[in-house]
């Protein structure tokens, strides 16, 4: 992203200087409105970036001698919501991120013209975020007036000083947009919440019963997203993730089964989002004070449902457990079977496989166990280092 904005300051830097010598190069009288058109640039400064460029024609818009400046904005044609910038160079300001780019045209006498299409500014492809997913159209507004007599906008609006613009361009491009944009993301989170409690539900309830301890996770987590959200929305959510809670509960001791709600959740939920579905069962399962074998088998199976991050849940999953008590954990299998649970073994791996992992994790575990000061803490690296010395001797001998 630094590359881009790099990229990006040094185009822009070259239009305004072909713009300024072409401008004076060609002032003349005319009638003709300024006006504005977008197109693909061709000669691309790099095959990984799509640029477009911004050109005007015609008057420009000031009646006297003044400072003359241009504010462009990207809106979304159907939703009238603004592009978001993905670096910060074309953030509106520091309070906004939506994408903005100052034309700075320099002082300019009145009753100059622009006979040709003449660049003013661009974007990159890569660095705007979409609101919606799928074929848009862009409207790309740019608002004239005098530096000395400015307006001020927040995300994309005027707030002040509408009655010092001098003149506004627009110009349309439709792009089809293949990734979710930023209102499809939010939408798909507000989805996927409830059904992040479902998933924490069968958590807590893989032993057949709700711990209060665990109980009390969920719902620290409920008022956690209800205090985050806006105002206008605090009661709506509510009412949502607490008729989740219920329904999942009772879903529970039924014995419903999550798996099609895991995959609705995979397909909604942003990578982000998925983690924190991990740490709300890390939450859980820490709650008691006991690593349960289910939960970590759960925990296991989730991870590899989600398409996550092995090594980065292996290392959030050591942090929660590490003041847990794994003696008092439920025996479901033979000792080295309960030993890979504990230690987070993926299932089906070759020897080879299972050796490398088994080696990573010793070293991993060797060097906590030496700096960590809590007595009980090191008590559960030595328990880890036993597990995995049962677990080196049970693979060495296959």
């Amino acid at each position: 992203m630094e590359l881009i904005g790099l990229l990006f300051f040094g185009w822009i830097i070259y239009t305004i200087v072909k713009r300024v010598g072409y401008q004076e190069a060609s002032a003349q009288s005319a009638v003709e409105p300024l006006k504005t058109s977008v197109s693909l640039n061709n000669e691309n400064i790099s095959k990984d970036l799509t640029l477009y460029d911004i050109k005007a024609k015609g008057n420009l818009p000031n009646f006297r001698s003044m400072h003359l400046v241009g504010a462009l904005y990207i809106d979304d044609k159907e939703t009238n919501l603004p592009f978001l910038s993905n670096f910060s160079d074309t953030d509106e300001s520091p309070e906004s991120r939506v994408f903005f780019q100052e034309i700075d045209f320099g002082y300019q006498d009145a009753g100059k013209y622009l006979p040709n299409w003449t660049p003013l500014a661009g974007f990159f492809l890569e660095g705007i975020q979409h609101p919606k997913k799928g074929e848009r159209v862009l409207n790309i507004d740019i608002f004239w007036f005098d530096k000395n007599n400015p307006v001020k906008f927040f995300n994309g609006r005027i707030i002040q000083g509408q009655e010092n613009i001098l003149h506004q361009t627009r110009s349309q491009k439709s792009l089809t947009f293949t990734e979710d944009g930023y209102m499809d993301l939010a939408e798909n989170s507000r989805k996927a919440k409830p059904i992040m409690i479902g998933i924490g539900m069968g958590m807590a309830m893989s032993d057949g019963s709700l711990d209060v301890k665990e109980g009390n996770v969920l719902k620290n987590w409920i008022k956690k997203q209800i205090n985050a959200e806006s105002e206008s929305n605090k009661e709506n959510l509510k009412n949502l993730l607490n008729d989740a809670l219920e329904k999942s509960f009772n879903q529970q001791k039924s014995g419903f089964n999550a798996e099609e709600e895991i995959k609705l959740f995979n397909d909604l939920a942003p990578k982000n989002l998925k983690y924190q579905l991990i740490e709300l069962c890390l939450d859980i399962l820490s709650a008691d004070g006991v690593a349960d074998s289910k939960e970590l088998i759960m925990l296991r199976e989730l991870t590899e449902k989600l398409e996550l991050n092995f090594d980065e849940v292996q290392n959030m999953k050591d942090k929660a457990i590490l003041n847990l008590d794994l003696s008092k954990n439920s025996q479901l299998q033979s000792d080295t079977d309960q030993d890979e649970i504990d230690v987070g073994m993926k299932e089906n791996l070759t020897k080879k496989e299972a050796l490398d992992f088994i080696k990573n994790e010793f070293k991993k575990w060797n060097g906590r166990q030496n700096s960590l000061k809590d007595s009980s803490q090191r008590e559960h690296a030595q328990k880890m280092l036993d597990a995995l010395a049962r677990l080196r001797k049970k693979y060495e001998d296959r």
